[in-house]
């Protein structure tokens, strides 16, 4: 089982509702847009395109027929008035630890179940279509008014600058006491230091993930 394969399997058997294929692909969608920030790919190694339906990548095919194939889950068609639809279901119950998904990925996956639960399909497309990727490809659908199927999401939108650790109050009063003749000006300095300061941020945050779910410190 891939980590794509994994995900799904996690997400059709952890929300109370039952997932179709547009909720289960944009769930899929969510993690790898959280997995994004901090580590700069997606965790499924999907890369995502703009659909019907906002963000989809074909490979969510073959991982969903891999399951069913491996007698994991199936897919059941419905019926409603506007056309048809298909729901998953487990067919086989698997312990979590079994799936091979990385532990952050599987609490990140489980904050996306807590705040999904029990939620409609346009809740799903909602959060999707919030996320900067596709707020990017929306602004430029309402400037050419026409939807641009088969682009492909900048996922790289994801990685907006985040709040310094320090402030600049802060820095300055740290910077009085270093050497800094060939620094240059106050202000080329100190959003330097900001800049670095962004960018560890991040890693900080990511190792304090993983001593909170593994208990080391």
């Amino acid at each position: 089982m891939n980590q794509l394969e994994g995900a799904m399997y996690y997400f059709i058997k952890h929300f109370p509702q039952t997932l179709g294929r547009t909720a289960l692909i944009k769930a899929i969608y969510l993690l790898d847009c959280e997995w994004y920030k901090s580590f700069g790919k997606t965790y499924t190694g999907l890369r995502y395109m703009r659909d019907q339906n906002g963000p989809f990548d074909t490979s969510f095919y073959e991982a969903k027929d891999s399951l069913i194939a491996s007698s994991l889950i199936t897919e059941e068609q419905y019926y409603y008035s506007a056309g048809y639809g298909f729901n998953f279901k487990l067919s086989k119950l698997i312990d979590d630890n079994e799936l091979g998904l990385d532990l952050l990925a599987m609490s990140m996956a489980e904050e996306i179940v807590g705040k999904l639960s029990n939620k409609d399909l346009k809740t799903f497309l909602d959060c999707a279509y919030s996320t900067p990727p596709m707020q990017e490809v929306l602004g430029e659908e309402n400037a050419k008014e026409g939807l641009l199927l088969g682009r492909e999401l900048d996922m790289s939108r994801l990685n907006k600058p985040l709040k310094p650790l320090f402030d600049l109050d802060e820095i300055k009063v740290a910077s009085r006491s270093l050497d800094m003749e060939d620094r240059g000006s106050d202000e080329d300095y100190n959003k330097a230091v900001i800049e670095e300061m962004n960018e560890l941020s991040i890693y900080k945050e990511r190792v304090e993930k993983v001593w909170e779910l593994t208990g080391e410190k």
